[in-house]
């Protein structure tokens, strides 16, 4: 858009936050995935920041291209971390977007219980994890039709 000098607008920046299992490229496509959309949002020059299950002490190592909150380490199967509920509850409201990731994990349900008391958009990336072999990997530890369906009720898009 351009102002009546013919110079282009700057528009305000959009903040995005992706919760996450974790940032280690070990770990795979969702590391992976988020690594490559992080190179487009700073193209289009968006704020991004991550908040992981990944402790504090190793986010570091891995080089991801954005800030990145380690709030773990998780611990067990799902990844439960306790630092991550209040880390949302104080800073989810400073995001004008958040993406859940990993649906298998903590993250994903701790994320959805914060942003339902909010009126933060957000989005899923389910990226695969409803395949069968997820499914018979990560017993579900909540209903996930009732959940999706519950979230559908609020401002969910599966992407």
């Amino acid at each position: 858009m351009a102002n009546q000098n013919g110079n282009r607008k700057q528009l305000p920046s959009m903040r995005i936050l992706h919760v996450i299992d974790s940032v280690d490229p070990a770990t795979g496509g969702t590391a992976e995935a988020l690594r490559q959309l992080c190179q487009i949002y700073r193209a289009g020059r968006y704020e991004i920041e991550v908040a992981s299950l990944d402790a504090p002490e190793t986010v570091d190592q891995y080089n991801f291209p954005a800030t990145v909150h380690g709030l773990g380490p998780g611990k067990g199967m799902y990844g439960y971390a306790p630092r991550l509920v209040p880390w949302l509850r104080e800073h989810l409201s400073s995001y004008d977007l958040v993406f859940l990731n990993s649906i298998w994990q903590y993250n994903v349900l701790a994320a959805y219980k914060m942003l339902a008391n909010t009126r933060v958009p957000y989005g899923v990336f389910t990226r695969g994890m409803l395949d069968p072999y997820f499914k018979k990997e990560f017993p579900p530890i909540l209903d996930l039709p009732g959940y999706l369906q519950t979230v559908s009720n609020h401002r969910y898009v599966e992407i």
